[in-house]
């Protein structure tokens, strides 16, 4: 265990690591076919409908040395067309996002800037400042629809993969089949800022890079590293979830994690939600109460970990709550929704939610998004450290966007889609945006090699509803 600025910083242990690997693939869930409901919008040469103060992000996410080692390298080679999505003048990248006008309709708060402060302000000032090895980036931008899900994600596979050509991509939101259909059938490179289940990430081809994590790793990372804490000890673990295809040996490998420990666990099927809640979570909570169950360990949405909550505060049960970047659930939308009683027993581990007390030293890569984001013309500023604004522009917006930036530098000056999948691992390791360390390898399609223990605290700067400090 490693003690950094305050709160603690984790180091994974390898053994929950090779847990990852007694987990088959799990697959997402939808239709086949693609409704013809996706939106796109064409982002090239907005210029950040913003006049930024002589405020730029700088990359360098990761310990390169100026020299790409992937791809044409050489400072005499002539840029050409050298795969999809590339001309000898620009690249081809695709943003993928919920469309937030339709959010504010939803029971479940999402800070998602508009594009023009968030993501397209990145790459504008990207170009600006000569763009990625002389070639400008040419954004693409893939919105669908959170109320016709899953239509209007496997109508992006068809409109990013079929109908553009993208050099990569990169996501905050993006899940199920039209995963694999993007990054596996269409072979389009993919950052992706969320979690995502195991096997999505088999279907993909190696071409996608989770920021987060992967469910099953996630889990039992968690499960480890409060373990180790002495966390678990006595503890009767109550896991409700729903089991995706392919996902049938989640419970072996939930049961292995936590062989080495003193606590027991113990299984109940629910139905996940997208919002609210639904008969089988508040039978599940009241089966869970009866049988004794003192820690909940969930491996499905934040909703349904909402949900959850909201049952187990309707019957009196106040059970502590273990949690994990898993679908956001560090990143305030816990907190943002679930009755206050029960907030007061969370504790977990996250890679990149950033602190929100003052007496926690702000990061440098912290530090300089907010700069940036704050110096956009017409932007209402970010200031609340902990809110769900600042944290989701950090990772989901400005950390997204400078790792990008990195990878395709990394990928050489006639970049290839090889190239771009080699760089991943040559700009490793790098830091998150709250500090700790990360890394990409051919077999590590998840960033995250450090983790915070973070807990719920009702009162931070800034924070109406509480942060994870």
């Amino acid at each position: 265990m490693t003690e950094v600025r305050g709160p603690r910083l984790v180091i994974a242990a390898l053994a929950a690591l090779a847990l990852l690997a007694a987990s088959c693939g799990g697959g997402g869930s939808g239709d086949d076919e693609a409704a013809d409901t996706g939106s796109t919008s064409d982002t090239q040469g907005t210029a950040a409908a913003s006049e930024t103060a002589d405020t730029a992000v700088s990359s360098d996410t990761g310990e390169t040395d100026g020299e790409a080692e992937t791809g044409e390298t050489g400072a005499d080679q002539e840029p050409t067309a050298s795969d999809v999505g590339v001309t000898a003048d620009t690249l081809t990248i695709g943003y993928i996002s919920a469309d937030s006008s339709a959010l504010p309709d939803l029971p479940i708060i999402l800070d998602i800037d508009a594009p023009e402060y968030g993501v397209t302000a990145l790459v504008d000032d990207i170009n600006e400042r000569g763009g990625i090895n002389g070639r400008q980036i040419q954004l693409e931008t893939f919105l669908w629809d959170p109320l016709d899900i899953p239509a209007s994600l496997d109508a992006i596979c068809l409109e990013a993969g079929q109908d553009n050509e993208l050099f990569a991509a990169m996501t905050n939101t993006f899940f199920g089949d039209a995963v694999p259909c993007l990054a596996g059938e269409a072979g389009v490179p993919m950052l992706m800022a969320q979690t995502i289940p195991p096997g999505i990430v088999e279907r993909s081809d190696g071409n996608v890079f989770v920021m987060e994590g992967i469910h099953d790793q996630l889990l039992t990372d968690a499960i480890t590293i409060l373990g180790e804490e002495g966390f678990l000890d006595g503890k009767t673990i109550g896991v409700p979830i729903e089991i995706e295809p392919g996902q049938e040996s989640l419970p072996d490998v939930i049961e292995e994690a936590v062989a080495p420990y003193d606590a027991t666990v113990q299984f109940f099927e629910i139905e996940r939600v997208l919002f609210g809640t639904n008969p089988t979570i508040a039978a599940g909570a009241q089966a869970m109460s009866e049988a004794g169950i003192d820690l909940v360990l969930t491996g499905n949405n934040s909703p349904t970990l909402f949900g959850l909550m909201t049952e187990a505060d309707l019957i009196g049960w106040s059970p502590s709550w273990l949690v994990s970047d898993l679908s956001e659930q560090t990143n305030l939308v816990v907190p943002t929704n679930a009755p206050a009683a029960q907030l007061e027993n969370v504790i977990g581990i996250s890679a990149n939610v950033t602190s929100g007390l003052d007496d926690v030293p702000v990061t440098a890569m912290e530090e300089e998004c907010i700069e940036f984001r704050n110096s956009i013309q017409g932007a209402e500023p970010i200031d609340e450290r902990g809110s769900s604004a600042y944290t989701t522009y950090l990772h989901d917006a400005c950390f997204l966007v400078k790792l990008m930036d990195d990878v395709l530098t990394a990928s050489g000056v006639n970049p290839t889609r090889e190239s771009f999948r080699e760089a991943t691992a040559t700009i490793s390791p790098f830091e998150t945006v709250a500090g700790g360390q990360a890394s990409f390898a051919p077999d590590k399609a998840h960033a995250p090699d450090e983790y915070r223990i973070v807990e719920y605290s009702a009162v931070c700067p800034g924070a109406d509803n509480g942060c994870f400090t």
